[in-house]
């Protein structure tokens, strides 16, 4: 979870894991439940710190501001602010339907390894493309195969522009333990330095962020390139 959404008062996120767990038996199906071990391999990297209830309330979070922020801009913008996309405040206070379709959305965006305002953003438009009705899309219209296919799309040309890195304290050089999360980050901080027309700049930038430990930048990218590095430092 980003240290933006961590500031705000986020529904769900003072559940303690015996409440999640209950929540997670009481309204999700099983075979939704079992899959959940796979997608922490996958999911953005902030929310593999995250139970998946607290990830499904941060979900029906950031679908909250993305369907107000696409009211204002396409229905009703002095409006926009009074609109209650989900009904309730409490996601697991909704009807079942509901429940699950927010539940279905997250782990697709899990499973594509988006931040969820990310995808929902993207998903939106994806449904809004060729949409006819007077409503916006709910929650369950927004992982259609047709719209994953548009996100996934979207979303690699999106790295193209902007680089996307973890928030989580834990993804600072100075706090790495070797967990798999860390260096899927590593891994991750690397490739989007390959895929920039300058990659020395990017992965300066990523040392001298404390993103990238030195060692690292070496065994993928040469001793040569590393010194470059510590050089200009």
């Amino acid at each position: 979870m980003s240290d933006a959404a961590s500031n705000e008062e986020i529904i769900g996120m003072a559940l303690s894991d015996e409440e999640c767990d209950e929540a997670m038996f009481r309204f999700v199906r099983k075979d939704w439940r079992d899959y959940e071990c796979d997608l922490f391999t996958s999911k953005w990297f902030d929310y593999r710190y995250l139970n998946p209830v607290k990830a499904t309330y941060l979900y029906a979070h950031e679908f909250k501001k993305v369907y107000r922020r696409f009211f204002r801009k396409t229905i009703d913008y002095r409006g926009a602010e009074a609109v209650r996309p989900l009904k309730r405040d409490d996601l697991f206070e909704c009807p079942q339907a509901l429940i699950s379709a927010i539940w279905r959305g997250r782990q697709h965006a899990d499973a594509m390894g988006i931040p969820y305002d990310l995808y929902i953003d993207f998903a939106m438009e994806a449904c809004l493309r060729f949409w006819k009705r007077p409503h916006l899309p709910r929650p369950a219209q927004l992982y259609s195969g047709e719209v994953c296919e548009f996100v996934q799309k979207k979303w690699e040309d999106h790295q193209q522009g902007f680089l996307h890195v973890g928030d989580h304290y834990s993804f600072r050089v100075q706090h790495y333990v070797g967990t798999p999360a860390q260096d899927d980050h590593h891994e991750w901080l690397m490739n989007q330095a390959t895929k920039r027309s300058n990659s020395f700049m990017s992965l300066k930038g990523m040392f001298d962020g404390d993103l990238l430990p030195i060692a690292k930048i070496e065994a993928r990218f040469g001793h040569e390139v590393s010194q470059r590095i510590l050089e200009a430092a």
